[in-house]
């Protein structure tokens, strides 16, 4: 692959940034979340659509949610064993973070 040069300076891919940021530590749940925040809502759903575990579809629920597609997220919700959020976007983004945070990742 031919990485573009910027004075001189090769631009390092993707994945050489998040090492560089730690992403290679965090798991799964916690890097969705940190993309949201990024702005990337398509990585963040790639990241949790496929997995079966309760905080994937709890995470999952959230995306919706921050989409604005209520049925959907009502849908994941009830997959996560959770009920349906009422709170602020970021009151329950900062509950998923301090909840989730905790959990090692596992490749």
């Amino acid at each position: 692959m031919i990485y573009p040069v910027l004075r001189g300076f090769r631009v390092a891919p993707q994945a050489d940034w998040d090492k560089s940021i730690g992403m290679e530590e965090k798991n799964i749940y916690i890097q969705a979340l940190e993309a949201e925040q990024r702005g990337d809502w398509p990585k963040a759903h790639e990241l949790v659509q496929h997995m079966v575990t309760a905080e994937a579809a709890w995470v999952h629920a959230y995306l919706h949610r921050v989409e604005g597609d209520l049925s959907n997220a009502a849908y994941w919700y009830n997959r996560a064993v959770q009920p349906v959020c009422k709170t602020s976007l970021a009151t329950e983004w900062e509950a998923l973070y301090k909840e989730l945070s905790h959990i090692e990742r596992k490749d």
